[in-house]
């Protein structure tokens, strides 16, 4: 019996063993793992636009932007694969928003599918070193492959091909490299949705960077069930290459967006006092939606605090104007005035003491 016993302890003791060796073995593969997946990821792109977008999506005031999800061009553009939707707008229209708006759709859409790919780029968003066509279409890859729990074969060897020791030291994938590999992930998606901003900021540094960006972005979407939304300043440039089959939609602040944004901001802004005015608000709003004339409150916070300063002292201090204000006797704001406050210049050229009296 002792000798069995010996036998059964030094087998538990020999298999016990074994287990904590594979289990070592099995936490230093996955972290080897772990460590390879993450130089992979970084030697595509060290760039994360991930911060941009979510710092873009919190100034929207909640509620705006509807008009861009509830029109029939979006509508399209999500419904039907291999679709390009182009939205020009104005300095100031709110694209950026917009866009930001859109991946939060598309993320809270399709987020949880493993087999739909969703990446973007913000062109208003300027490293220290310049960006070149392949540095954003390789980062536009990392952002297929980094939600996927397994690295895609293919890219790792495309990663060690560029380590070997025949290749210069921090070699990069070239361009066809690059779209050879997004053309294989793309197989291992159903469908995919690439959102690039403000495209005349890179076009403004690299305009022959731009046109092989768009290019590649234009062939992949050929190629795969690959969806491109677009925005970018009204260049010819630009536009021209959103010609044919393309859905176009403007984006211009609307009269909604622009009351959603004040309503929500107004008593942040307004003094104490103001509750003695009740009649404030409504020459506020007035005034801010003639002043916008297409231009999104967004991305010009300071209008409205400008527009409270001034309409708020004309309304309390009517002595020093030698008259109550009223928007009809200051005229209508237009955008564009002195600094860069739109319409204000304009109410204090109206607004000098004496500029009333009858």
């Amino acid at each position: 019996m002792t000798c069995i016993s010996d036998e059964f302890q030094l087998s538990y003791i020999s298999s016990t063993a074994d287990d904590d060796i594979k289990r070592l073995k099995q936490g230093q593969d996955d972290r080897e793992h772990r460590e390879e997946r993450q130089a992979i990821l970084k030697w595509l792109s060290s760039i994360d636009y991930g911060p941009q977008q979510r710092d873009f999506f919190n100034r929207r005031q909640q509620g705006t932007g509807e008009w861009l999800l509830n029109s029939n061009e979006f509508s399209s553009w999500v419904k039907q694969s291999k679709q390009t939707l182009f939205c020009p707008g104005i300095p100031g229209a709110g694209k950026t928003i917009m866009s930001s708006i859109v991946v939060d759709y598309l993320e809270k859409q399709f987020g949880d599918n493993p087999v739909v790919g969703i990446a973007y780029i913000y062109c208003s968003y300027q490293p220290r070193q310049e960006q070149t066509p392949e540095d954003l279409i390789s980062n536009l890859l990392k952002q297929f492959i980094e939600t996927r729990t397994e690295m895609p074969n293919h890219i790792t060897a495309l990663y060690k091909d560029h380590h070997k020791n025949n290749k210069p030291k921090g070699s990069r994938p070239s361009l066809d490299e690059i779209i050879n590999a997004f053309q294989s992930t793309f197989q291992l998606y159903s469908r995919g949705f690439i959102i690039i901003d403000a495209l005349d900021e890179y076009h403004s540094s690299n305009n022959k960077g731009l046109q092989t960006l768009l290019s590649a972005v234009f062939s992949l979407a050929r190629q795969a069930d690959v969806n491109f939304f677009a925005t970018s300043r009204p260049v010819s440039e630009i536009t021209s290459r959103f010609q044919d089959d393309c859905l176009t939609k403007e984006i211009r602040a609307c009269d909604d967006d622009i009351l959603c944004y004040v309503n929500g901001r107004m008593h942040e802004l307004l003094r104490s006092e103001a509750l003695e005015h009740p009649d404030l608000e409504v020459t506020i709003r007035k005034e801010i939606l003639n002043a916008a004339d297409g231009m999104y409150v967004h991305a010009c916070p300071n209008i409205l605090q400008n527009w409270v300063d001034v309409l708020f002292q004309v309304s309390t201090c009517p002595a020093t104007y030698g008259f109550p204000y009223d928007p009809a006797i200051a005229g209508t704001p237009q955008v564009g005035f002195e600094a860069s406050t739109p319409g204000c210049g304009r109410v204090r050229q109206n607004l000098r003491p004496g500029n009333g009296k009858n």
